[in-house]
């Protein structure tokens, strides 16, 4: 993938019971309790490119962001997250290269964060903060792109978003929870092909003659030249 703007997020969830809920025993395991899935977004384009389900650690974040960079052509982009700060551990982990003390990346590498500051469970305030690189780079970047004007988030919370709307089973308040990791991770994959595939984005459309056709996340990105059915994305051979 050739991008040069790119946003990650988690979401929660969680499989057969709630962590608060879980025994002793079974807190011990990385298979039930509270689960987050790792999403990264092309905001252009609006494709969900990597998703990764599992724990909310840093060794998880490290695997995902591996993944991001082995699906970029470069290490030249400007990355935006919330502000955990398993992130820029994992940065460090995946692009830092530490020489005589000093951790050293890529150029043209920037990171920006949108911190959210909260009290009582509300968000009180919004801080940006700017990770790696410098203002000048990161307005360069935004300059060039199509759909940001300033350091953010919105595009990767509004897909998390879609994808609960989409998938019962990561629903905030729902029934439908997964029993076991294996079928829960199955639906993200599911779900995450719909949503690049089958779903045309009201943000993503072109005139045809006298009507407008909207298209999908994949088809703006350039991987597909038409939506999907669900029979395609069901049939399509897996490696």
């Amino acid at each position: 993938m050739d991008f040069e703007e790119v946003q990650i997020d988690e979401f929660w969830s969680f499989v057969f019971k709630k962590e608060k809920n879980l025994t002793p025993i079974e807190k011990i395991s990385e298979c039930v309790g509270d689960f987050w899935t790792f999403t990264a977004i092309h905001p252009t384009s609006k494709l969900v490119f990597a998703h990764l389900s599992g724990k909310r650690i840093t060794e998880n974040a490290i695997k995902f962001l591996h993944t991001i960079k082995k699906r970029l052509k470069s290490t030249a982009f400007y990355l935006t997250t919330d502000g955990n700060e398993m992130y820029i551990n994992a940065m460090n982990s995946v692009f830092g290269n530490l020489k005589n003390g000093t951790m050293m990346f890529p150029a043209d590498l920037c990171y920006a964060q949108v911190v959210k500051e909260f009290e009582k469970n509300k968000c009180t305030g919004i801080r940006k903060k700017i990770i790696l690189g410098t203002p000048d780079e990161i307005e360069n970047y935004l300059a060039k792109s199509e759909v940001s004007v300033q350091i953010n988030t919105s595009f990767i919370e509004r897909s998390n978003l879609t994808f609960r709307q989409h998938n019962k089973r990561i629903e905030r308040r729902t029934q439908g929870f997964s029993k076991l990791t294996e079928y829960f991770k199955h639906q993200i994959n599911l779900t995450s092909s719909y949503y690049n595939f089958c779903l045309p984005h009201l943000s993503l459309q072109r005139s045809d003659g006298d009507r407008v056709v909207h298209y999908s996340p994949a088809m703006a990105a350039g991987v597909t030249d038409h939506v999907w059915s669900f029979s395609e994305i069901l049939n399509f051979p897996v490696n």
